[in-house]
């Protein structure tokens, strides 16, 4: 039986009062597939909101 897992990043937009568009969320997602009879199919998903950085990442 073969699997993959396949991470990705999702970011959600909204448009504000005058239109505009603004990112609501950030998500991080991580999926794993397996594939059944030669067809893939998603086994189990996990989504989760990404950690906003607080000061500076490197120096």
């Amino acid at each position: 039986m073969t699997s993959r897992s396949w991470p990705y990043n999702l970011n959600t937009c909204v448009r504000d009062g005058n239109g505009s568009e603004r990112q609501r969320r950030a998500w991080n997602a991580t999926e794993a597939y397996r594939l059944f009879d030669g067809e893939w199919c998603i086994v189990h998903s996990h989504w989760a909101f990404t950690q906003t950085a607080k000061g500076a990442l490197a120096s």
